[in-house]
């Protein structure tokens, strides 16, 4: 694995695209090779050159050339699963990222969605790797186990349905495999971070005078997390770089066609937000103060830059997203088996059993224009009841009260019993039960719990006592902070508040910070139950059509 500068991920990306140009299997070829091929998104049997939709296929070689510990990572060089998400886009980086799905490797057809690209298995269909979705985590594929596999680009869903409406992806697993072999590599980043190691041993033989065979396998796989910190270019604010609007050109010289409208530029900050917070005391939304108490510079702006200036006092976006790869381990065993009682009787077995950890960090928490009571105490104590008669509105990017993480535990169980043969020299039929569970545990961590937030947030002088405390903690009061908030507490009872300071980087008490944060944990399962059979077969010799000597069918429910 390399994380490198962008001109160089432009470069390997065009590279890319010539590598496995040359891999695509043109349609319609006027000459097709001797062995039958059963073609991804057909029941009907025919040579590989004569597939008229596109058909990618990717070797075990080329996967294992690659020098992955993920098979997504490897594909991902085929143009059309560039928009895959694979161990970078799995990363806490991704501020899209879905729920449970950090360390997820999820592929993407022509960037037309996950849900839209179906994942086959030797042609049958996979449990789903995140709940609410269809999509498979291609990390409970076992890698050395991958004879080849068949991308096929055009709509399949006439066939499987509308999740395969952007193409088929087909892991075609060996068979009969006869021997030991052992495979272990690993790795560091060009940067000397990102430790990547992978261990497979399988093994296989025949029996039965070669009519049965049965192979295990075992996989290892770990990968470090990368923070964004250890790159310079994204966590440096002079060496982070995004494309934006020129304001010279945009704002001061009415538009010039002859100059570029966007620029490289560096040294960007959000707008209206910072660490320690952006104070707004005359309600005009233009932060007047930090929260340290110090003037607020509001930078210049940038137009067309995603709400950015260039300098300022607002929070820099460098540095801001969090990991750029997950941490992950992979324990995968697989058993293959098969056995032929005669030409029209092959029993067939596949069972798995993956368990996948994966841990990554995010983004803090914000708060845009929280709303500060003109009797706020802490309020009160930075800029005093002169400044900010009206209460103040607050912009804050909670970095001391933790970045967001996502931990997750996923094991995967899939069995498929199978049944082939063939009836007679041109009808073949194919029985199959597939069973597949995955269990999920996801334990999100820095997350805060609204009602304490607000009701923290909320923090006057007790008249009673003269110390700062809640509000909501006061007799007679039973609302958290109606103008944030308003409704009643429901993870705390009355006199439980711990007042919060956010006016300042880092001023919260650890007491505060434990009343409003906490760590969840869910958990979710999928059963998949697939019961198919088909009958394929050609007319034979009985007539010829005009159009050729055989009509194939195919028939499946």
């Amino acid at each position: 694995m390399a994380f490198v500068s962008a001109r160089g991920r432009w470069a390997s990306g065009i590279l890319g695209f010539a590598f496995w140009a040359g891999h695509t299997t043109p349609a319609l070829a006027d000459e097709a090779g001797d062995n039958t091929i059963v073609v991804t998104g057909t029941r009907i049997a025919r040579p590989e050159a004569e597939s008229p939709n596109p058909l990618v296929t990717i070797t075990a070689q080329r996967i294992q050339q690659a020098g992955q510990t993920s098979v997504t990572d490897a594909i991902m060089r085929n143009p059309a699963l560039i928009g895959s998400q694979g161990t970078v886009l799995s990363a806490g980086r991704r501020t899209d990222l879905g729920f449970g799905e950090a360390g997820v490797n999820l592929l993407n057809l022509r960037n037309l969605g996950r849900d839209r690209t179906l994942v086959l298995v030797n042609g049958k269909r996979h449990v789903a790797g995140i709940p609410d979705s269809a999509a498979v985590d291609i990390n409970s594929i076992p890698q050395d186990l991958i004879e080849r596999v068949d991308v096929l680009t055009g709509g399949a869903s006439a066939i499987y349905g509308a999740d395969g409406v952007s193409g088929v992806v087909n892991f075609v697993l060996k068979r009969d495999f006869q021997g030991l072999r052992l495979r272990m590599e690993n790795g560091v980043t060009q940067r000397g971070d990102g430790y990547h190691a992978f261990a497979s041993l399988t093994a296989g033989r025949n029996f039965a005078d070669g009519r049965g065979n049965m192979a295990l396998a075992y996989e290892f796989a770990r990968q470090n997390r990368i923070d964004s910190h250890q790159r310079d270019y994204l966590g440096d604010p002079a060496k982070f770089f995004l494309i934006v609007g020129d304001p010279v050109d945009l704002l001061q010289n009415g538009d010039d066609p002859r100059v570029p409208d966007r620029k490289p530029t560096n040294h960007l900050v959000w707008a209206d937000s910072a660490p320690d917070g952006a104070i707004d005391l005359n309600l005009d939304g233009v932060p007047d103060f930090t929260g340290s108490g110090l003037p607020y510079d509001p930078g210049n702006h940038l137009p067309q830059s995603g709400g950015s200036t260039f300098g300022g006092s607002g929070t820099p976006r460098a540095g801001y997203y969090g990991d750029i790869a997950a941490q992950t381990e992979r324990h995968a065993a697989n058993l293959l088996a098969s056995y032929t009682f005669s030409p029209a009787a092959r029993l067939s077995l596949e069972a798995k059993y993956v368990r996948n950890t994966a841990l990554s960090y995010g983004q803090p928490s914000f708060d845009y224009y929280s709303y500060l009571s003109p009797d706020n105490a802490y309020l009160l104590q930075r800029f005093g009841a002169v400044a900010a008669p009206d209460g103040a509105w607050m912009t804050r990017d909670n970095f001391d009260i933790g970045q967001r993480g996502k931990g997750s535990t996923r094991e995967t169980v899939r069995g498929v019993f199978g049944l082939d043969g063939a009836l007679s020299d041109h009808l073949r039929y194919e029985l199959s039960y597939v069973y597949g569970q995955t269990r999920s545990r996801i334990v999100t961590t820095n997350a805060r719990l609204g009602d304490r937030y607000y009701a923290a947030l909320d923090a006057v002088v007790d008249p009673g006592t003269g110390r700062i405390t809640c509000r909501i903690n006061l007799p007679g009061e039973s609302v958290v902070d109606p103008n944030n908030w308003d409704d009643a507490p429901t993870t705390f009872a009355s006199g439980q508040c711990v007042p919060l300071n956010l006016l300042g980087n880092g001023v919260a008490s650890q007491a505060a910070l434990d009343f409003v944060r906490y760590s969840s944990v869910s958990t979710a399962r999928i059963d998949q139950h697939v019961v198919s059979g088909q009958v394929t077969g050609d007319l034979g010799s009985l007539f010829v059509l005009p159009g050729g000597r055989y009509v194939r069918w195919a028939a499946n429910t």
